[in-house]
């Protein structure tokens, strides 16, 4: 147990009386590089004899004989009057080289690490991979007065991308969240289904400072708003006696009106009236005075309900 300590004890004084001999002159430095092209994280260090300089990123070291990493990273080590210089290039620069470097002196002999150079933050600027923004439908068949739920999804990139949802040329702030989920930037919008959304295309436009003039953008396919019948009986009042007269059921629905039905109280004659084949036209062929005050309802059912919608006859 003594022994160990003692060594213990000589590991640590001698990893502080080397740490203090070694000086950085030169450090990394916070940087910025464009996808694809190179960047140089340069490092100046006094007081190395038997010392090796590497890199480490983000807490781990680089090892330089691996597949990916010598495929577009290199390092450099020189002697220099002032003492020795390492430089590290990234060449070709991927988005996954994006993260916190350091300059680190490591002893020869026992690989143990002496002194760490402060962190330099290498920053990879790019746009999101060419299928982005990818838009997310709502359900196929949405009930009127119900939350319409849509989103877009992006890549977490450098710098940041702005999400934006547009309706008929105008943008759309009011109702909308933004989600970091791992890799990813969701924006979603939430509003309640009137019936002027049916029918109605959004788009979700990506943008980015990268480049100002860089946008990209995907669509939701037209909203399908469902509601009952909304109904209006077009009709000439008053009628006058014997004269043909026409009663039109107008309707507004999504689904269409499957079915019209018509309901006179009190009653007239069978042979007096004629509904055409799609029972949304009513005709009184001999309209009579004593007809006068008949109460007449036009009823349009669809998937959704139906609704009712009553005249009273004037003769």
């Amino acid at each position: 147990m003594v022994f160990l300590l003692s060594i213990k004890l000589f590991v640590i004084t001698f990893i502080v009386v080397r740490g203090d001999l070694i000086k950085f002159i030169d450090e990394p430095l916070n940087g910025y590089v464009d996808i694809g092209k190179d960047h140089s994280l340069t490092c100046v260090v006094s007081g190395l004899i038997n010392e090796e300089l590497t890199w480490h990123k983000n807490g781990v070291q680089l090892l330089f004989e691996d597949e990916d990493v010598k495929l577009h990273i290199s390092k450099t080590n020189n002697e220099i009057s002032i003492g020795n210089i390492t430089t590290l290039a990234v060449l070709n620069a991927l988005r996954s080289d994006t993260g916190l470097y350091q300059c680190v002196v490591i002893s020869l002999e026992s690989g143990i690490i002496l002194k760490k150079s402060r962190k330099a933050e290498l920053i990879v600027r790019s746009f999101p991979s060419p299928q982005y923004p990818i838009c997310h439908q709502p359900r196929a068949d949405i009930p009127l007065g119900s939350t319409i739920s849509m989103s877009c999804v992006s890549e977490k990139v450098n710098p940041p991308v702005t999400l934006q949802f547009i309706r008929n040329s105008q943008s759309l702030n009011a109702g909308t969240i933004k989600q970091e989920i791992e890799k990813f930037v969701k924006f979603r919008l939430k509003l309640n289904a009137t019936k002027d959304d049916n029918g109605a295309v959004y788009e979700c436009h990506q943008y980015s400072s990268f480049d100002s003039s860089y946008r990209k953008s995907c669509s939701m396919k037209p909203l399908n708003i469902q509601y009952k019948p909304e109904i209006k009986i077009q009709h000439t009042n008053p009628v006058l006696p014997g004269r043909e007269t026409i009663l039109f059921c107008q309707t507004f629905a999504n689904p269409p009106v499957s079915q019209y039905r018509w309901t006179l109280v009190p009653p007239i004659k069978d042979e007096d009236i004629i509904v055409d084949k799609t029972g949304q036209t009513l005709k009184l062929v001999r309209p009579l005075i004593e007809q006068s005050r008949t109460n007449i309802t036009c009823t349009a059912t669809n998937e959704i309900g139906q609704v009712s919608s009553s005249v009273v006859l004037t003769v």
